[in-house]
């Protein structure tokens, strides 16, 4: 047949079967023996494997290049599973049969920088050498096989889920020439299939060499090397070569006799073998530093920096290390109630001489250790995941860093905090201490034991909750020393626990029972609390919500911006009536109104109400606010009211610092607007008193002048006045605050001579006192449209600040404002003569409403600069003229009105 040129060696075995199982038995028996053949010249092999119509099985193994071993295995992977899946006669419908494939791999991990072969294999042993465990989930198979050549390929097993384990060894083992191999691997037997299932064992334990330098030999008299595993396992290393140690800390010890006589037992620092490893140590002496500095280098896989010990007699002398406490005494027992933590510092001093080599701490703690703490470890190792993970439990230190020297502080003050009691386990805790130095002393040991009693934490006793209500109050049975860190909490509407406020008071001196009220529970239905401490949750009570006798209830009519009326009722949802002792009526004069403004969470008593038979009359209050009336009559607390109070609303542009200007055909004359732009709200008789201005000014035509056409109601200081021209001593155009106030003027306009200043014909044509009202101009019927501003407050009066310049002695100006419903009606007025003054002054218009007063829907404000018809007369007294032959800015002026700063009081 074809073959493949890169296929470098090929070898066929022709087997006769007589059954299809008996293939799987000779197949691993040749694929095992091959493998370990050809395995140690070939990395990559390719297996083919053909059943023949005669009954044969060919089996041929390939070894190739790397580059044709993809496509090919995959070919191969198919035929050996499609013959492993083959169904069979088993004894019992309920088995199938395992096809076990165990291989061995001795490769191990080793540092960049290890090059020799030797370093990075493990002690060789065969795979027939694997012992073969299978155990079931279930518990009805457990077995053992001393070697895989043992195992029955044609035994039936249960169904179900397995773990097959194959080993060498054991996981105590240590020394030399004692690996442990293990592997393992899952699977489930199916009914009336042979499973596959494959498993490749590696060392388990780790390797390490130490290597002594010529210098360290010359330096020392003696010197005996040991390896110190875990559970204080001592081995002597009398080899240089390769030692197999179980993972987890190992130091080195060294018994060191100097040609001085002086004698130590040196152990640096401690470090972490993982499985599957090599590590490498090198001992070396630098004998030109002082008396001599022993050195000691780690495997650069290990994030250990070199140790190195100063080896003078004096310190090879110095006493053994010192664990001092503060805060407590070496064997001392501290109790307290788990969630309460003493607030006593504890912490211990280590002072080393000779340097610290190590702070083993071993531990016994139900609660500790299942959230992480070591049962044991070596505070000096430098592992920062550890020493992170203590922090996070409250221990912490200074000094036990990478490369402690000879002192250092632990601190095990915040410990306490995180231990908690556990029902039906030991809740006593003890930490143990002990130190070492650089020459292997070590100090007394350093005992610590806490013993925590279970957290008592309990409601009872709930006070009856009426509807409406958003307090509950009840006991609180709790033994902890700390009742301001109890937190309550209510189910809300979610069905999920929500923090809410809690007033929490002794009850006995004791100090074991205390009063809580919850504010802020639910207002309606039933009320869920309970209480929780740390990671302690109580179990929670249920408040059954009761019916309150009494209810408040309000009118909307009856709720203005900063007042209201409320009134106590019989609740009429309390039933049977019978069941109430007295009416509202009788009990209303000893009843306390209270409010609260935080959504029912916090009620406080009313001080700004006046009772009359059973309504309050609450003033004082905020506009635009929402509030929570409830009283308690009769000893009881009443179903609550809701109202929110109208809002208190100005007028718009009420400082009238905003104008709109459309300019004329020339510039004597414009129309302005009060507002932003012509659609203000504030209306004006401008568009009359400028509708015949045009852009021809002649000796024949005077459209364009200011007296044909002007603007009577206007901002401050943005027209020109011919006051002084005429008069030499006009009042001055200033605001009340701000830049602008309203000039409301009346003016003399139309198509006229303007060359005399009699009424002899030769004046104005037409006299229109200036308006600012809440409307708009209806220039169809060259009026003024009071329409009003839509408006659902009710003011107590309308403020602003005026002065008034008469032309005519005996004119003034008026003021009005209306308040009505949405049906037109009106709710409340008032209206005022305004006359003349020196400078601005303020004025209070009143507003006084009736009684069962309807909403608002609309308001009404009207400024008038004349409001004496005698005044309206077209004439000299009346309005003073431009200069004879002016045919620009001179104009007819009569009374001006100043009105600034419009307030809206509630």
């Amino acid at each position: 047949m074809y073959m493949p040129t890169n296929i470098r060696m090929g070898i066929t075995k022709v087997i006769q079967l007589n059954k299809i199982q008996e293939f799987y038995h000779y197949f691993h028996i040749f694929f095992v023996s091959l493998c370990r053949i050809y395995q140690r010249y070939y990395r990559y092999f390719y297996l083919a494997l053909i059943y023949s119509r005669r009954k044969q099985i060919i089996v041929t193994i390939f070894f190739m290049k790397k580059e044709m071993l993809s496509g090919l295995t995959a070919v191969a992977a198919g035929i050996l599973i499609a013959g492993c899946s083959d169904t069979f006669n088993p004894n019992s419908s309920q088995n199938g049969r395992i096809y076990a494939c165990v291989d061995l791999d001795t490769e191990v991990i080793t540092s960049a920088g290890s090059s020799k072969s030797p370093s990075r294999q493990a002690t060789a042993v065969t795979a027939s050498q694997l012992a073969i465990d299978l155990n079931s989930d279930d518990g009805r198979v457990s077995r053992h096989w001393d070697s895989l050549d043992l195992f029955p390929a044609d035994e039936d097993f249960p169904t179900g889920a397995y773990t097959m384990e194959a080993s060498y060894g054991a996981a105590t083992d240590q020394g030399y020439d004692k690996p442990y191999y293990h592997g393992s691997a899952r699977l489930n037997v199916k009914e009336s299939e042979t499973t596959p299932v494959s498993i490749t064992a590696t060392l388990a334990n780790a390797m390490v060499s130490v290597t002594f330098t010529d210098n360290f030999r010359k330096f020392f008299q003696e010197y005996t090397p040991q390896l110190i595993t875990a559970g204080d396992t001592r081995i002597a290393y009398d080899r240089e070569e390769p030692c197999y140690v179980t993972p987890g800390a190992v130091t080195l010890q060294l018994d060191v006799t100097k040609f001085t006589g002086a004698t130590a037992t040196l152990t640096p620092k401690t470090f972490t073998a993982e499985p599957c490893h090599h590590y490498r140590l090198t001992v070396d002496v630098d004998a030109q530093a002082g008396e001599g500095q022993l050195i000691l280098k780690y495997d650069e896989m290990l994030a250990t920096e070199d140790v190195i010990i100063d080896l003078s007699d004096e310190l090879i002398n110095a006493p053994a290390p010192t664990l001092t406490p503060n805060g407590f005494a070496s064997g001392d027992e501290i109790s307290f109630i788990s969630g309460n933590a003493p607030a006593e510092t504890l912490k211990f001093t280590l002072i080393a001489h000779g340097g610290i080599s190590s702070l083993a701490m071993s531990a016994t703690s139900a609660s500790l250790l299942e959230q992480g703490w070591p049962a044991e470890a070596d505070l000096a190792a430098g592992d920062a995941a550890l020493a992170a993970r203590l922090k996070a439990l409250g221990l912490s230190s200074v000094g036990l860093s990478r490369n402690p020297e000879k002192m250092a502080v632990v601190d095990l003050t915040e410990v306490t905090s995180h231990i908690e009691y556990i029902d039906g386990a030991d809740n006593t805790t003890t930490l143990t201490f002990t130190a070492r130095d650089n020459y292997g002393k070590v100090s007394e040991p350093l005992t610590l034991t806490f013993a925590v009693q279970k957290l008592e934490m309990s409601l009872s006793d709930a006070e009856t909750v009426y509807e409406g209500e958003t307090q509950a109050a009840c006991r609180l049975n709790f033994n902890g020393n700390d009742p301001s860190k109890v937190v309550i909490q209510t189910r809300n509407a979610r069905g999920t626990w929500e923090n809410v406020e809690a007033v929490i008071t002794p009850l006995s001196r004791a100090g074991a029972r205390y009063h809580v009220l919850a504010k802020g529970v639910p207002s309606s239905g039933e009320v869920h609390l309970r209480a929780t401490y740390g990671n302690q949750v109580s179990a929670p009570i249920i408040i059954e919500r009761a019916i309150p006798p009494y209810a408040l209830t309000h009118r909307d009519i009856d709720v203005f911006a900063t007042s209201a009326k409320v009134t106590l009722i019989d609740n009429p949802a309390y039933t049977p009536a019978s069941r109430r002792s007295r009416a509202a009526a009788d009990v209303a004069a000893t009843a306390e109104l209270y409010a609260s403004t935080d959504g029912g969470v916090t009620y406080n008593k009313v001080s700004d109400a006046t009772l009359s038979g059973t309504t309050w009359t609450v003033t004082g209050l905020t506009p635009g606010s929402t509030y929570h009336f409830r009283a308690t009559a009769d000893s009881k607390p009443t179903a609550a009211t809701t109202l929110a109070t109208e809002e208190a609303t100005q007028l718009p542009n009420s400082d009238m610092e905003t104008w709109h200007r459309v300019a004329g055909k020339t510039s004597y004359w414009w129309i302005d607007y009060p507002g932003a732009d012509e659609n203000a709200v504030w209306g004006t008789l401008n568009q009359l008193t400028t509708s015949v201005g045009d852009g021809n000014t002649s000796m024949f035509s005077h459209k364009g002048t200011s007296y044909c056409a002007f603007s009577g109601t206007r901002p401050t200081g943005s027209g020109f006045s011919d006051r002084d021209v005429n008069h030499g001593s006009a009042n001055t155009e200033k605001p009340h605050t701000g830049n602008y106030a309203a000039v409301i003027s009346t003016v003399g306009w139309g198509d006229n001579d303007g060359n005399g200043g009699t009424s002899t014909g030769k004046g104005c044509k037409n006299l229109t006192p200036g308006e600012l009202y809440l409307g708009k101009y209806d220039a169809s019927t060259k009026s003024a449209n009071y329409t009003g501003l839509a408006f659902g407050s009710r003011p107590s009066s309308l403020q602003f600040h005026y002065y008034y310049c008469t032309q005519n002695t005996k004119d003034y100006g008026y003021v009005e404002i209306t308040v009505a419903d949405a049906a037109g009606n009106t709710l409340a007025t008032g209206n005022m003569q305004l006359t003349a003054t020196p400078d601005y002054q303020p004025v209070t218009i009143p507003l006084n409403y009736g009684t069962d007063v309807a909403k608002a829907a609309r308001i009404f404000v009207r400024f008038k600069s004349s409001d004496n018809s005698e005044c309206h007369k077209i004439n000299t007294t009346n309005l003073s003229c431009p200069k004879f032959g002016n045919l620009s800015n001179g104009r007819f002026t009569g009374s001006e009105l100043f009105v600034d700063d419009l307030k809206l009081n509630y």
